[in-house]
């Protein structure tokens, strides 16, 4: 099969001869249709490489079920990356993401940058007749979004704010729009990221480079998807007193505040959380609903798409030329 194989820190090419998964129990193999690139796929290929050699990234993909003895062949379906092990004190407690022996198709495991990969049958979520495959690819990143919004504790009629309009950002705020906020502002400094906003619906949109940006805007929840010093200081200017930032934003640098505004944090006694990966338990329906009600606008998030033949290219641009990072797909047909 092709693929595009990571062999060593910044040496990666396509292949056109891998071998193919075989089918175990429990497993289903999966012809691979599109495959996100994702932000965090990058320092993979570059200086940071990845957990063996060879290996497959790719954690945000789409395809059919080729082989399964549990779904029937043909079936559209996405995918959900996590693998973890059910039973350790994280895993019950918290969730996935916090199992300590947990497994990831994608960094772990091998992904969907190749043309067939190997799928726990639990780990596969059909794709509703009205979405598109390429619309499917946002379905990890779905999953993220949502368990941030249902971390950031709001409730119905609570205003929210999402700062960083990147993927995850315009995600988690369709979340806070569904679940009933009052009102969601969207800030990036990025022009282009103002425009998926609006395209998206929202009207709340902010340009933090502007004079008092944002001061008519205070709100109940704040989160933050920028993840830098001055995302998390307009996170403490647009919470309302006893409000909450949520941080699922991070930077490569270290954040840091002036003592204005922790004072300013200490005295309207907010309380802050992180956030880290998903947690689907019981949410499958939701996220079906989510799908089949929004997956049609989710194309505007897509700035490129390539060809496999060409993403040894694109990674280039990103990892070895220093590119800005664009939501991009491989249609891997």
């Amino acid at each position: 099969m092709k693929a595009l194989v990571l062999h060593a820190p910044n040496k990666y090419s396509l292949e056109t001869d891998w071998k193919k998964p075989q089918i175990k129990p429990g497993y289903s193999i999966v012809r691979v249709h599109y495959c996100g690139i994702c932000g965090s796929d990058l320092p993979r290929f570059g200086n940071a490489g990845s957990y063996f050699y060879p290996s497959i990234l790719g954690h945000e993909f789409t395809g059919v079920v080729e082989d399964s003895e549990f779904w029937k062949k043909g079936t559209r379906v996405a995918i959900l990356p996590i693998m973890p092990c059910g039973i350790c004190e994280g895993c019950r407690k918290l969730g996935p993401f916090h199992c300590v022996k947990y497994e990831f198709l994608g960094s772990r495991n091998d992904g969907g940058m190749a043309e067939y990969c190997l799928v726990p049958d639990k780990n596969l979520i059909e794709l509703p007749e009205d979405v598109g495959m390429k619309e499917g690819t946002f379905v990890e990143p779905l999953a993220v979004a949502l368990h941030a919004a249902r971390i950031s504790g709001l409730k119905f009629g609570m205003s929210a704010a999402v700062i960083g309009a990147g993927t995850i950002g315009l995600l988690i705020a369709l979340w806070l729009r569904e679940f009933g906020a009052s009102r969601v502002v969207v800030v990036d400094i990025k022009e282009s990221a103002r425009i998926k906003a609006g395209l998206l619906g929202f009207s709340h949109i902010i340009d933090p480079s502007q004079n008092n940006a944002g001061e008519n805007e205070k709100v109940d929840v704040v989160i933050d998807a920028a993840g830098s010093s001055e995302s998390f200081k307009k996170c403490i200017e647009l919470a309302n007193p006893g409000g909450k930032i949520c941080i699922i934003g991070r930077n490569t640098r270290d954040t840091v505040i002036p003592i204005t505004h922790f004072e300013r944090f200490m005295r309207k006694e907010l309380s802050i959380c992180g956030i880290w990966g998903y947690n689907m338990d019981g949410e499958t329906e939701v996220m079906e609903r989510m799908l089949s009600r929004c997956g049609k606008d989710l194309a505007c998030l897509i700035e490129k798409e390539v060809l496999l033949s060409e993403v040894c290219k694109i990674i280039d641009d990103f990892v070895v030329h220093n590119q800005p990072y664009i939501k991009t797909i491989i249609n891997m047909l």
